[in-house]
Formats: structure tokens, sequence, C-alpha cells
């Protein structure tokens, strides 16, 4: 499968996938633990992972509304097939918290009932109202794939880069697996109708493409721009790997051209 997964078609056509299923618990709730220091994200979500009962973890940070101003917010997604089970799961997820929650450096917050029915929602479709915070209908991302210890790091970038270039935000990161890396999703909101917001948008996911690289990232669906800084960044026997592949699977060059092209 890795001679085909991310090379957008360049060595082949997919004609079957697999999907792996896992059961379907019959209740699902969702709990929100807040933190003003981003600091200390990564030894919050190893915490949460090393009990194996967390279905799943998201991050999320933005300045508005003004009630997540300044602050990094866990939410934690756990199923059971029975009270006493989700209870449990609950128990063991504020537990392995707890610490944090004595050095007063986090806190689980009250989930009204009103907001439940959209944190659980699958896909949440909220995420798309993101996209007019500027009433431009507009926005980007760009979402590599970073190790959990890179939090606090990314954090601070999406705020230097809305800062340098006046831009709306949102981060957001999902934990990948047992919580050694995590998707971040740089976004930034803009109008449309406004070029120079637009351009602005550009050049802060450039720079967010270049401190992925940086900071040992890999990118997630990369554009073809991102493909070249990664064939730059690369390793010269990775490099030859890659050209090796491509003319032993497509010698004549007609799949899908234009991307990860090695020249």
């Amino acid at each position: 499968s890795g001679l085909f997964l991310g090379w957008f078609g360049a060595t082949g056509i997919i004609t079957k996938v697999a999907v792996k299923l896992y059961p379907r618990k019959k209740m699902r709730d969702v709990e929100i633990f807040i933190t003003d220091r981003e600091d200390l994200v990564p030894d919050m979500i190893y915490e949460l992972t090393h009990t194996e009962m967390v279905e799943d973890i998201n991050i999320f940070a933005q300045p508005k509304p003004m009630i997540f101003k300044d602050n990094h917010h866990i939410a934690i997604f756990i199923t059971g097939d029975t009270d006493e089970e989700l209870e449990f799961k609950r128990k063991m997820t504020w537990d392995s918290l707890d610490r944090f929650i004595k050095s007063k450096d986090g806190g689980f917050m009250g989930v009204p009932p009103v907001m439940k029915p959209t944190l659980l929602e699958m896909p949440q479709r909220s995420v798309s109202r993101f996209a007019d915070v500027k009433k431009g209908g507009g926005f980007e991302y760009s979402g590599p794939i970073i190790m959990v210890e890179k939090y606090p790091e990314c954090a601070r970038k999406i705020v230097e880069l809305a800062e340098k270039y006046d831009l709306g935000y949102s981060g957001m990161a999902r934990i990948i697996g047992r919580g050694h890396a995590m998707m971040y999703g740089f976004a930034f909101t803009f109008n449309r109708a406004d070029p120079d917001m637009m351009d602005r948008t550009r050049k802060a996911l450039r720079e967010v493409s270049e401190f992925a690289l940086e900071t040992g990232g890999v990118f997630w669906k990369a554009t073809v721009d991102e493909q070249q800084m990664a064939i730059e960044k690369m390793d010269p026997n990775t490099l030859g790997i890659m050209k090796m592949i491509k003319e032993n699977l497509d010698p004549n060059g007609i799949m899908n051209p234009g991307n990860w092209e090695v020249i």
C-alpha cells in the first residue's frame, strides 16, 4: 500500500480498498478539559491516552467567541454499551488528569446539555461555520502530522502568524492512534471579496508549511508546492528511492503528472 498511498495517483490507480471497522458502542459522551498552559497539553494527552479508555481526543484553541479566548480545550470522547462502562471510563479519564486539577493548571468544564448534540455530531458540521467568520465565505488550512510534544510550538506559531498577517484563526489538533502523533490544523478565515486578505492567508500558510518541515512534521495531502518543499528537504537516498519507484511503475510519466516529480 505504501507504493500508492500519498502519491496522488503518480504511481498508479487504486482500484480496491479495505475499510477497518470498529464496534459501534450504544452510548457516547464528551468531556472538555481546559487549560491556559499550552506547554502542559502534551503531558495531559499522554495521561489520557495511557488509560486506553478514550475513543477520540480533539484539542481546539481560538480567540472567538470570547469564552474560548486564551484557553486550550481538550475534548475527550468516551463510549460504552452500558451506563456502568461509560461511568467507569469517565472516572478513569478524570483520575488521569487529577494532578493538573490539584495544581490548578486545568479543570473540567461543565458541558451544557444544549452544547452536547453539536459536540457529538458526526461529522461536526459546526466546524464549517468558521468559514464565514469574516463574512466572506472562505477559509483555508494546512494540517500537517506532527509529534504531540510539538503542540506548544504549534499553538504559539498560529497566534504569531495570525498577528503577523492580521487574520482570524482557529487551531485544532486531533490525536492519532495511541498518542504519539497528531494532526494539527492551522486554519485561517478570509473574505473572498478581499484579494489582499486572501494573499495574506497564502503567505501565512506558506510559513506553516515551512514550520511543519522544520519541526519534523510531514504534510497531509500535500499541495504541489508542499511536495516540492518536502523534496528539497528530503534525504538524497529517499529522493533516489522515490525516483526509482516512479521510473519503474510509470516509465512513460502518464500517471497524474505534476505530483511528486523528482527531477
